[in-house]
């Protein structure tokens, strides 16, 4: 729970600071670079986003991010993430976003773990670092204050599936789905 309420008050802070959000007399709506910061479960995930393509619709977009979460007595881990997406904004600042996620994830286990030898004993290795290959699939929604005011800021929920391989902690519902909350900021200083 602490750490719950840690990952709000940074989104939190995050918006009550954010004055370089607003734009000047320039077009905001076709910037180019974009920070997120979002709130995934027990967990924090921030990261860089590019388009590589834009219209009046439609966005092209390639992202890299850092996570980093804990699930009390159980793990914790950090990740590296980057995605591909494509992003539908209508006239009125709503979108909708799907795309693919490959990435890495780490998980240091709260509790010993143990490892059965070739010979059928079962050996304490202790509490260990796990790594796992993450592949994933999410869908997004949000809205573009950037399409109705000088506020160059967006707000998403993006629901996802993934898998991690290999899938050492054997609790499938921890391995199958994702839920992001957050914004992105389009600072005038990061063109």
């Amino acid at each position: 729970m602490h750490n719950n309420k840690i990952s709000l008050l940074s989104l939190l802070i995050s918006i009550i600071l954010s004055n370089t959000i607003y734009a000047s007399d320039a077009d905001t709506t076709n910037a180019s670079k974009g920070i997120s910061i979002c709130y995934i479960q027990n967990g924090l995930q921030l990261g860089l986003e590019n388009y590589y393509f834009q219209n009046e619709k439609y966005k092209i977009i390639g992202a890299a991010s850092v996570l980093f979460q804990r699930f009390p007595s159980y793990y914790s881990s950090a990740g590296l993430v980057v995605s591909s997406s494509l992003r539908k904004t209508g006239k009125k600042g709503w979108y909708y976003e799907h795309g693919i996620k490959f990435g890495y994830l780490g998980s240091y286990y709260d509790f010993d773990m143990y490892k059965v030898k070739s010979d059928g004993s079962i050996v304490n290795i202790g509490r260990t670092w796990r790594s796992s290959v993450i592949l994933g699939y999410s869908v997004g929604f949000g809205y573009d204050f950037s399409k109705k005011t000088k506020a160059n800021l967006q707000l998403f929920f993006k629901p996802g599936l993934y898998y991690r391989f290999p899938n050492n902690d054997n609790v499938f519902y921890l391995n199958n789905y994702s839920i992001e909350i957050g914004l992105i900021l389009h600072p005038k200083w990061f063109k």
